[in-house]
């Protein structure tokens, strides 16, 4: 049921032009993570999934507001670090069990019963520690690498490729929505599998590799093929033409131009 009401808000949300192209989208970044996966050990391969699908859907609603690139890259990182702290970082669990104990100490507080403080005590205390575990776990792998003794770490390893999976899902989407370019969007997806790929001499990931590229194809098929009121590049290209040639300007552009002319400034053609 809760699965129905997700599909039909995306549905109403995104509209039905735009699932042609953020589902093959989002199985493009699966993949991805499929592939990361495969070839670095110990990670959370649930999480990977849902930060790809999470993080296309976040790039995509980024690039349909006003924000210009460099505001959606700082949105879509803080949204990407709070998401990974709360998933491989474990501590949504300990945030949930706070407020399962909020809600009936403020029950106590209406009924104007005496509350009982200890549960909702006891599970911020645990919620402060969980966010100083990870916080000084994240401290001694930095420093660890700032003094050149690198230390493995699961949790922080997770965390780093969690960050670099969903930037690269935000990126991928953002480019498609914002500017109707999948080749430009899939050059950090595919450029971060083709690099670990290269890196680790595993030829683990090159069949995810393939997927992912296909996939990629596919999004850019279903608009070229199925969506041609889509909005970008597919939507300048099949606008008319006018048969008007650069000998015979129109009466709108004349008067200005023959004003730069005379006197003596470059005119630039506004996109």
């Amino acid at each position: 049921m809760a699965l129905q009401r997700f599909a039909r808000w995306l549905y109403l949300r995104l509209g039905g032009q735009a699932l042609f192209r953020v589902i093959p989208l989002c199985l493009a970044l699966v993949c991805i993570g499929a592939g990361l996966s495969a070839i670095v050990t110990d990670l959370a391969v649930d999480w990977l999934y849902s930060t790809a699908c999470l993080g296309v859907l976040t790039g995509w609603l980024l690039a349909r507001t006003r924000l210009p690139g460099w505001g959606s890259g700082l949105a879509a990182t803080g949204i990407g670090l709070t998401w990974l702290s709360l998933t491989i970082g474990q501590v949504g669990a300990y945030l949930s069990s706070l407020f399962s104990t909020f809600f009936p100490f403020l029950d106590q507080l209406l009924h104007r019963l005496p509350p009982d403080q200890a549960p909702v005590q006891e599970a911020w205390k645990s919620l402060l520690q969980s966010l100083a575990a990870l916080t000084g776990r994240l401290t001694a792998w930095f420093g660890g690498v700032g003094a050149g003794k690198p230390t493995i770490d699961t949790l922080v390893n997770g965390l780093l490729w969690g960050l670099a999976l969903w930037l690269a899902a935000t990126w991928a989407a953002w480019w498609v929505r914002r500017r109707d370019a999948i080749a430009v969007g899939m050059v950090i997806p595919l450029g971060l599998l083709a690099y670990d790929i290269f890196y680790t001499n595993s030829a683990k990931g090159i069949s995810w590799l393939g997927l992912a590229g296909a996939a990629g194809c596919c999004s850019r098929r279903f608009t070229a093929t199925w969506l041609p009121g889509s909005t970008g590049r597919n939507a300048a290209s099949t606008r008319p033409r006018s048969n008007r040639s650069w000998g015979q300007p129109s009466a709108c552009w004349w008067p200005a131009w023959s004003w730069r002319v005379s006197s003596c400034q470059p005119f630039r053609s506004r996109s």
